[in-house]
């Protein structure tokens, strides 16, 4: 090898371990970017939730990053909901688990009893009737304070807009459960608020007209 094929040697070695030593800090650079991307949005989240930091809304976001840190991020959040509010019946639960589905952290023991085939629909069933309870006070309350704030008349604007989607699943809904049908004569258009005064005089969103049944007993 001559002197010149040495220095062509040496020169392509030095470009490689400079072209790596590029590709790795290039690497490098992207990460961290990318995570002060994501602080950045986390923290542009955080001003935008209701009452700003320390607020209840907050609050809430805040306990809910505990379950995804500890693991509990995928699971169902109505199944968890149902489970974490029977805590007098969790031992008796575990109990029906074998013992390799129960000796993991707290995370693989809640996902072991939500994956049981028996267990889970349970958990489930709860948490659904205790959303139920949870939100339809809330939701008459709302359609009580809609109708007492003015916006109810008939003059108001947004009457005369074109029906929601929302509103459009609703009256199928109530169509199909109560045999009768949204009026749609000839001419103009039906309108949002033809929908909200039928959808009113109807009943309302069916799913806050029962509470879901409560599950038989495990």
């Amino acid at each position: 090898m001559t002197y010149e094929d040495e220095r062509r040697l040496d020169f392509a070695r030095l470009r490689a371990a400079i072209d790596g030593t590029s590709e790795k800090l290039e690497a490098k650079i992207a990460a961290e970017a990318r995570q002060v991307q994501e602080l950045r949005r986390q923290a542009h989240a955080m001003d935008k939730r209701r009452g700003g930091v320390g607020s209840v809304d907050a609050r809430k976001y805040a306990l809910g990053s505990v379950l995804v840190l500890i693991g509990l991020g995928d699971v169902d959040d109505t199944a968890l909901l149902g489970l974490l509010s029977q805590a007098s019946q969790v031992s008796q639960l575990r109990d029906r688990l074998h013992a390799k589905d129960s000796d993991g952290g707290f995370a693989d023991r809640v996902k072991a009893l939500l994956a049981d085939s028996a267990i889970g629909p349970w958990c489930r069933q709860w948490g659904c009737v205790l959303q139920w309870r949870h939100r339809a006070p809330l939701y008459h309350a709302e359609v009580e304070r809609f109708l007492t704030s003015g916006k109810a008349d008939p003059r108001a604007a947004w009457r005369k807009r074109d029906i929601t989607a929302g509103q459009l699943f609703l009256i199928r809904t109530l169509e199909e459960l109560l045999g009768r049908y949204f009026p749609n004569p000839p001419g103009a258009p039906p309108t949002r608020g033809d929908a909200f005064d039928w959808i009113h005089a109807h009943g309302g969103n069916p799913a806050y007209w029962q509470e879901p049944s409560l599950p038989p007993s495990l």
